[in-house]
């Protein structure tokens, strides 16, 4: 690995990083070995080198198996990373490398409950208001594989439907146990549905897609907020900017979703959007954060009081057990209390930010009514 990372190098040399990938494979502890390594160069003071590094753990996830995306996925991994970004001699270069690697990690991972801790982390980064470059725009057409995939557990889901709820004219059950007999009703209600014709007879194909109840209540909408501005480039696709709330109308693909945003329908990708309900739980948390040092504000008042009323000629503040309770009750507090003002200073920075763009927008509109 530190060969692989060497400060002595001016690119990334592929022979060695290849070589480090096939040293690790599959193998737990090769793995667990070289992040170790990994780990220490992500905190060298050399630009190049933690740059080189994180080309190196790319190439690894790419080339290596499930073991490298734990490690990646790892406390000790995302420690490290999250100490990068607030090291404040880190060259910005590499901050916004590091920030850009995490948010493509967490999206790729977050179908794999066991890699959840990168997620997490990109999700505490955001609450923290770092600022993530704008994803690449993933390809639209998945793979032919995951097109035959795709398939296969449709086919698989509706066989099963209808084996366990298909019923005849008769009212017995229907028989589709024999593959052939299967095969022809899937294609026969795949017609049906392809047509928009005729009724789905509680067989509900595998799809993500947003659908009603079966009782006629109402479908759940599912809204995501836009975390960058999006401008399309091809015929179909729905353009936005950052802070637009979309409402999703389609999840069949990982990668590209169907949505709707002022009247108008279009795919977009997926990685430039959040979830509104992660948002909200954020605020949600903020909200507790904040209730919980108000709650507590009484406390550092009371202890002033206690302290203004000592006389340090006469008595000893270790041996007065009251100001020490209520001093150490207190002590909790700072750390959240600087955590909050941080927060709250970048939040009214971004106000004064969206404010004067407000006004821009008012003075530009009263120039144009009156020219009009």
């Amino acid at each position: 690995v530190d060969k692989t990372t060497s400060e002595l190098l001016t690119s990334e040399n592929w022979e060695l990083i290849l070589e480090v990938c096939d040293r690790v494979g599959t193998s737990e502890s090769n793995a667990a070995e070289c992040f170790n390594a990994i780990n220490k160069r992500l905190l060298h003071r050399n630009a190049n080198v933690v740059l080189y590094t994180l080309s190196l753990v790319e190439a690894m996830l790419k080339n290596c198996g499930q073991n490298v995306k734990q490690e990646v996925a790892s406390r000790a991994f995302t420690t490290t990373l999250t100490r990068v970004l607030n090291d404040k001699s880190v060259h910005d270069t590499v901050k916004n490398r590091v920030l850009g690697d995490i948010q493509q990690w967490a999206f790729e991972f977050r179908q794999d409950p066991t890699l959840s801790l990168m997620e997490e982390t990109y999700t505490k980064l955001r609450a923290q208001r770092f600022h993530f470059p704008s994803p690449q725009k993933p390809e639209k057409l998945p793979k032919q594989g995951e097109l035959e995939r795709q398939k296969e557990e449709d086919d698989l889901q509706l066989a099963l439907a209808l084996s366990l709820s298909s019923i005849n004219s008769s009212g017995a059950r229907a028989n589709y146990q024999s593959p052939a007999a299967i095969r022809s009703e899937i294609t026969r209600q795949q017609t049906i549905v392809s047509s928009g014709s005729g009724s789905r007879a509680g067989v509900t194909r595998r799809s993500t897609r947003i659908a009603s109840g079966g009782d006629g209540a109402s479908p759940k909408k599912i809204q995501v907020k836009a975390l960058f501005d999006f401008t399309p480039t091809e015929q179909g696709e729905l353009g936005f900017y950052k802070g637009d709330v979309i409402d999703v109308l389609d999840q069949k693909y990982r990668d590209w979703w169907k949505g709707e945003l002022r009247g108008k329908n279009g795919i977009f990708p997926a990685n430039f959007v959040q979830p509104l309900g992660d948002i909200r739980a954020e605020v949600a948390k903020d909200i507790d954060a904040e209730a919980e040092v108000f709650n507590e504000a009484h406390n550092i008042e009371a202890l002033l009081r206690m302290l203004g009323s000592i006389d340090p000629m006469k008595d000893n503040v270790s041996d007065n057990e009251d100001v020490q309770k209520l001093y150490s009750s207190t002590l909790s507090l700072r750390p959240k209390i600087i955590k909050l003002i941080e927060k709250y200073t970048k939040k009214k920075e971004e106000l004064q930010q969206l404010n004067n763009q407000f006004s821009g927008a008012m003075r530009l509109y009263d120039d144009l009514m009156q020219h009009s």
